[in-house]
């Protein structure tokens, strides 16, 4: 779920050599990227929130910073769940509260006048 330029997917690709792999993006541009990188793969086009794949397909759906940018986030994981085996895992990660503590903090200090901000041009 939102393969991007499918690193991850060519990475998990290599971990399950006889297992069929699909890397899933709604961005034309980033499966393009991956088509040309990684061979042996099955590249998708579609939405998070309206999977092209019926009930139960997939043992292992595996998301690396994808959904936080979901609109829906509440539709999004009900389809994963749908099209996830019953016995089937899903692995994802997601920006956390605390995830840019430390730009935020930077950003807070440059606020007060502590640092200076050069803009770029």
């Amino acid at each position: 779920m939102g393969c991007g330029t499918g690193y991850l997917t060519a990475l998990l690709k290599g971990h399950f050599p006889k297992s069929q792999i699909i890397g899933l993006d709604f961005s034309k541009e980033m499966l393009k990227k991956a088509v040309t990188k990684h061979n042996g793969i099955s590249w998708v086009l579609a939405d998070g929130h309206r999977l092209p794949f019926s009930d139960g397909k997939f043992d292992l759906l595996i998301s690396n910073l994808a959904y936080q940018w979901s609109g829906d986030l509440s539709r999004a994981f009900t389809e994963a769940g749908r099209v996830l085996s019953p016995n089937g895992r899903m692995i994802c990660t997601l920006f956390g509260y605390n995830t840019c503590q430390e730009l935020f903090q930077t950003l807070d200090e440059a606020k007060k006048g502590a640092m200076p901000i050069h803009p770029v041009a």
